[in-house]
């Protein structure tokens, strides 16, 4: 059905959306593109949004890199799992691969969250 790209300086979360509506969901950074899993569209895009907008309240999974994070989304089939913690003020989104190996951090400042935001809210 199509394919959004959610950019960053460094990386880009790929959505490929398909008939169904079942959305599969990879990273690609410098050294490749990563198959993370994948959902329907609507827990994706919720998921991802409530990251993004939500205040930093409640419990906290633990800490990866020294920073306190918490879970925004684990996917089918792949069972890679996203967290969302903040340095400084800048938002970073952590990718827990299956064999529980870490991506890059995606940092999201300002600029790139809101680009996220508006291309979120355009999706179902």
């Amino acid at each position: 059905m199509g394919e959004v790209n959610l950019s960053t300086e460094s990386s880009k979360l790929v959505l490929r959306i398909e008939d169904d509506n079942w959305t599969k969901l990879s990273q690609r950074t410098g050294s490749g593109e990563y198959v993370l899993g994948g959902d329907k569209l609507e827990v994706i895009v919720s998921r991802l949004r409530d990251a993004l907008t939500k205040p930093f309240e409640g419990e906290f999974a633990g800490n990866i890199e020294n920073v306190k994070v918490q879970w925004v989304l684990t996917l089918a089939e792949k069972h890679s799992t996203i967290y969302r913690g903040l340095v400084g003020n800048v938002l970073h989104l952590y990718v827990e691969l299956p064999d529980t190996s870490m991506l890059d951090p995606i940092r999201l400042p300002e600029a790139s969250k809101k680009e996220w935001i508006d291309s979120l809210s355009s999706l179902p």
